[in-house]
């Protein structure tokens, strides 16, 4: 009989030693690949947050160009409406 509950012992140290080594290396895999994904997002991330920044500063150009354009039609339409004054005025 005590050789039984002996080698049962066994087994369950032996159960125990590999249950132990297989939750190991899953975890261990499983860790790597979450690290290699969170590499991943984390690039993405960086990618975005350039591409924000470009975005930003072609915006800050288009206002700068807009805003002179505004000025240009403003110059513009002064320059027609003194034309016209003054064209009215040669004519009379």
């Amino acid at each position: 009989m005590g050789y039984l509950i002996g080698e049962i012992w066994l087994w369950l140290v032996i159960a125990y030693i590999i249950g132990l080594v297989a939750g190991w290396l899953i975890w261990g895999l499983r860790r790597t690949g979450a690290r290699r994904r969170i590499e991943d997002l984390e690039g993405q991330i960086a990618g975005a947050r350039t591409q924000a920044l470009e975005s930003e500063a072609e915006k800050a150009d288009l206002a700068e160009t807009a805003a002179a354009a505004e000025a240009e039609i403003a110059r513009l339409n002064a320059r027609i409406a003194e034309l016209e004054k003054g064209g009215g005025a040669a004519e009379g």
